[in-house]
């Protein structure tokens, strides 16, 4: 399995090419065929659908209203990854229930362990290849769209379009992080999974009713679910104000309209709560977890 080296890499050449076997395995088995194919379709079809909606009637006139074009950016990303990016959660919550959620409720979970690696780099070779991955293809997916149908603002509002895509998948790996800590909690994947699909509706009805509600409680529900999607202080930032937008009694019920800082700030704080997800569930795989 593995071969000692000489001296300086005796240690390091067998953790890499252990980390590169124990990739590989769970490569072979997250996109195999035709889950993979399939979600590639998924996404191709439904990423032009919205993009073709993005671009047609009831949508330019939207498009009247924005005033700059760094606000109709945002907007068309928005509507490219709306629904989208429900089948990338699913996928990847399919590979961390499935993947990885059976690896330990079979005991597969052991023979990895014989590998010259530690809990935390055999953790990581499963998130690369049940996350990584997928994510790569999805943005690939999209940028491609993106640029077909829009390849100016692609070429002049590079920062708007990464900041977009960066808030619009904090939501993704928040539900990820969650399903992967119920999956190594509980040890069954199939928990993580149906938790994780209840909490994305669940996510989305709450955030929905609290937008068409003028009280302080309210605002308190759509800036906590700002936190854990911030693409919700992006998208209230770019279509409330008057700086990006015509005229604002599309929001005139709007409770809370935040400046661009504020956005960023939420952003950052999504970010800040999925990393502690995962080092909670990187620290319970190391030092908690009995396998």
């Amino acid at each position: 399995m593995t071969v000692l080296c000489h001296k300086g890499g005796m240690i390091e050449m067998p953790k890499k090419r252990a980390f590169m076997e124990v990739l590989a395995i769970s490569l072979s088995e997250d996109c195999r065929f035709p889950v993979l194919e399939f979600f590639t379709f998924l996404y191709v079809v439904a990423t032009i659908f919205f993009s073709n909606m993005n671009f047609g009637s009831g949508s330019v006139v939207l498009f009247q209203f924005i005033k700059t074009d760094e606000a109709l950016t945002f907007s068309i990303i928005k509507g490219l990854t709306g629904f989208p990016i429900f089948f990338l959660l699913l996928l990847i919550t399919k590979n961390i229930a499935f993947g990885l959620g059976n690896d330990l409720e079979r005991g597969t979970m052991q023979t990895f362990l014989s590998y010259p690696l530690t809990r935390r780099m055999l953790l990581t070779a499963k998130l690369v290849s049940s996350v990584g991955v997928e994510i790569l293809l999805f943005l690939g997916i999209q940028v491609c769209v993106l640029y077909i149908m829009a390849p100016y603002l692609v070429s002049m509002y590079v920062p708007t379009i990464i900041l977009a895509y960066v808030a619009a998948l904090c939501f993704p790996l928040f539900i990820t992080g969650v399903a992967l800590l119920l999956s190594l909690v509980l040890k069954k994947g199939s928990w993580g999974l149906m938790i994780s699909i209840i909490m994305q509706f669940a996510m989305q009805i709450l955030t929905t009713i609290a937008s068409y509600l003028n009280t302080a409680s309210s605002e308190i529900i759509v800036k906590i679910s700002s936190v854990i999607n911030p693409i919700i202080a992006l998208d209230r930032y770019y279509m409330s104000s008057p700086q990006h937008f015509v005229q604002e009694y599309f929001f005139e019920n709007n409770i809370w309209s935040p400046s661009f800082s504020e956005a960023i700030y939420y952003i950052g704080a999504g970010y800040v709560l999925v990393l502690f997800i995962f080092l909670v569930a990187y620290f319970y795989f190391e030092r908690r977890l009995e396998i």
